[in-house]
C-alpha cells in the first residue's frame, strides 16, 4: 500500500509549521523503517488486525503443516467481495487452494473501492489457481430498467441484463446543493418518499443527517477541539456524550450506551448501565435546547452529572466552547455502524435502497467514466448501483457544454435547482 505525504495539507490540518515539520519527519521515518516501529508494539504483546494477517502468513509459510490442517478442516472456501481483499489475504487463500481445498471467489472489479485498506484491482484481476474456471453473472436482479441503462452506459466491460424488467422514471441529475435536491425530490414524489443519501465523505453524510450545509465550516474541527481543550477528562466527557447522543438519534443504541458507559468507569456494571440510560434519555429529551447553540450550553447541561468536570478560565478552551456550535461538532464524528438514511458510499456497500440520492462534488464520473483506472469513478458507480427504483444525483455545478454532453450520452433528466422558485 502506498502513502503520499502532502506538506500543505498537513499544515492546514495542524495549523502550525513546527508541528507540520515534526509530523513530516515521523512520516519519513515510518516510510523507511515501519517494521522497527511495529516491533516496539509487538514486544509489548500489542498487535492490530493487519498484524494478525501478517503473522498468519508467517506461520503458514514457516510451518506448512498448518495448511494441511486448514485443508482438512475446510475442504471448500467461498469468498464474496473478493475485490476488497488485500494482497496478504489473497496470498493466504492462494496457499490454501494449491492442494485439496476448492476455492471459490466472487467479486466485481467495478466495485473495488478499498485501496486505502490495501485492496488492489490489479491483484483481483490477476488472481489465478490451477484449473480455475471463470463465470460471469450478468443479470442485474436489483434495479429498474432505467437505472440499469445508466449503469451500462457508465460501465464498458460488461452489459447487465434486466432480470426483473421493471420500468420506472429515468434518473435525475440535479445541479445545486444536496439539501435542495433532497427537498426537490420530496416536491416531485411526495413527503412520504424515503430517500437514502450516499456521500463520498463522513462530513457530508453527517450534515445530511442534520439537514445542514457545510458552507464555511472548518472540516478539522475535532482536531482543533482537542488542541483547544487541554483538560483530557472534560474533552472526553463532551466528545463521548456528543457521540452517544448522535448514535442514539440514528437508532444505534448499542454503541450509544457503550460510549456513555465509558464515562462511568468507577461505578459497578449495573450503575454504569443505569446512569448511562438516565443521562442519555435526558440529553435526547433536551436536544432542541442545545443542538443549534454553542457547545458551552451542552457543557452546562452535563456539568450537574459530572461535578468533578473542570470549569473554565480565560483562554483557548473557553473561547472554543463559546464560539463553536454543538451541531458542528456533531457532524464531525465518525459513526461506527451507520444505519441511518444518510451514509457514506463505503458504509452502504453491500446494501440496497429503494430510492438513492447520490451526492458528488463533480460529474466527472459521468463525463469521462474510467472504472478501470479511477477508483473515484468506481466509488460513484457503487453508489448508483445501490438504487432499486429511483436514482437521483446532485452536483454543485455543471457547465452548459457538460449538460449537453450528458443529455446526449445518457437517458437522464437534468434539473438546475436554482431555476426552482420554491427552493429559493
Amino acid at each position: 500500500m502506498q502513502y503520499r505525504y502532502d506538506p500543505e495539507e498537513n499544515l492546514k490540518l495542524v495549523g502550525n509549521p513546527e508541528k507540520a515539520g515534526a509530523i513530516k519527519k515521523v512520516a519519513e521515518i515510518l516510510e523507511d523503517d515501519l517494521i522497527s516501529y511495529k516491533k516496539l508494539f509487538w514486544s509489548n504483546g500489542k498487535i492490530d488486525h493487519d498484524d494478525v494477517l501478517f503473522f498468519s502468513y508467517v506461520l503458514i509459510t514457516k510451518y506448512p503443516f498448518i495448511l494441511k490442517v486448514l485443508r482438512s478442516k475446510f475442504p471448500y472456501f467461498f469468498l464474496d467481495e473478493f475485490q476488497d481483499t488485500n494482497p496478504i489475504q489473497a496470498k493466504i487463500i492462494k496457499l490454501i487452494g494449491e492442494e485439496e481445498t476448492i476455492i471459490g471467489i466472487i467479486g466485481d472489479p467495478a466495485q473495488s473501492i478499498y485501496s486505502f485498506q490495501g485492496a488492489s484491482l490489479k491483484d483481483f484481476n490477476n488472481f489465478q489457481l490451477e484449473n480455475m474456471v471463470q463465470y460471469q453473472i450478468l443479470e442485474n436482479r436489483r434495479s429498474s430498467n432505467q437505472i440499469i441503462n445508466l449503469l451500462n452506459s457508465v460501465r464498458m466491460d460488461i452489459v447487465q441484463n434486466k432480470y426483473k424488467n421493471i420500468d420506472n422514471d429515468v434518473p435525475i441529475l440535479f445541479i445545486g446543493k444536496p439539501i435542495d435536491a433532497f427537498n426537490r425530490i420530496k416536491q416531485l414524489y411526495g413527503e412520504d418518499i424515503i430517500i437514502h443519501t450516499l456521500s463520498r465523505d463522513n462530513l457530508t453524510a453527517n450534515a445530511m443527517k442534520s439537514m445542514i450545509t457545510l458552507d464555511g465550516m472548518n472540516t478539522n474541527l475535532l482536531t482543533i477541539f482537542k488542541e483547544a481543550d487541554t483538560d483530557p477528562k472534560r474533552y472526553k466527557i463532551i466528545l463521548n456524550s456528543v457521540e452517544s447522543v448522535e448514535f442514539a438519534r440514528i437508532g444505534d443504541y448499542k454503541n450509544a450506551l457503550e460510549k456513555m458507559k465509558e464515562l462511568f468507569s468507577d461505578y459497578s456494571n449495573k450503575e454504569k448501565i443505569n446512569n448511562s440510560i438516565i443521562l442519555l434519555q435526558e440529553l435526547l429529551r433536551n436536544y432542541s435546547n442545545y443542538k443549534d447553540k454553542p457547545i458551552m450550553d451542552f457543557y452546562n447541561i452535563l456539568k450537574p452529572y459530572f461535578k468533578f468536570m473542570a470549569g473554565f478560565r480565560k483562554g483557548a478552551a473557553k473561547d472554543f466552547y463559546n464560539r463553536n456550535l454543538y451541531k458542528h461538532i456533531a457532524i464531525c464524528i465518525n459513526y461506527k455502524d451507520d444505519i441511518s438514511h444518510h451514509r457514506t458510499i463505503h458504509k452502504a456497500k453491500g446494501d440496497e435502497f429503494e430510492n438513492v440520492l447520490l451526492i458528488s462534488e463533480s460529474a466527472e464520473f459521468l463525463i469521462s467514466p474510467d472504472l478501470e483506472n479511477e477508483e473515484e469513478h468506481r466509488i460513484y458507480y457503487v453508489g448508483m448501483s445501490r438504487a432499486i427504483s429511483l436514482l437521483f444525483i446532485v452536483v454543485p455545478k455543471l457547465l452548459k457544454k457538460e449538460q449537453k454532453f450528458i443529455k446526449e450520452k445518457y437517458s437522464i433528466r437534468i434539473e438546475d435547482l436554482s431555476d426552482i422558485p420554491q427552493l429559493n
